[in-house]
């Protein structure tokens, strides 16, 4: 919002990437990765789906005034999972459940 444009992060299946959404060559310098452990899975949930699926790709838009689309993610580890869902309108984590041994 600070910067007034649109970001995207993009799910991939052992990471993920946060970035601009635009064509400008200099935004390269803007992007941020992250990799998941290798023992961790995620799955997500888009409003209009009944269940959680596994995505090899995904993309997330973020808005420029600060809105998101409202998804649910399901994190696990072995029999361990965290589940969460983010506001639509504040890009906040909405609910958290979670079960961990």
């Amino acid at each position: 919002m600070l910067e007034d444009r649109a970001y995207e992060l993009l799910l991939l299946d052992d990471s993920y990437v946060l970035r601009p959404v635009s064509n400008d060559a200099g935004d390269a310098d803007n992007r941020m990765n992250y990799e998941l452990p290798r023992d961790i899975t995620f799955a997500i949930k888009r409003f209009s789906d009944r269940d959680f699926a596994r995505h090899a790709d995904a993309r997330w838009i973020f808005a420029p005034n600060g809105l998101c689309e409202p998804l649910t993610f399901l994190f696990q580890r072995g029999t361990d999972w965290v589940r969460c869902r983010v506001d639509p309108l504040t890009a906040t984590v909405q609910t958290e459940e979670s079960y961990i041994q």
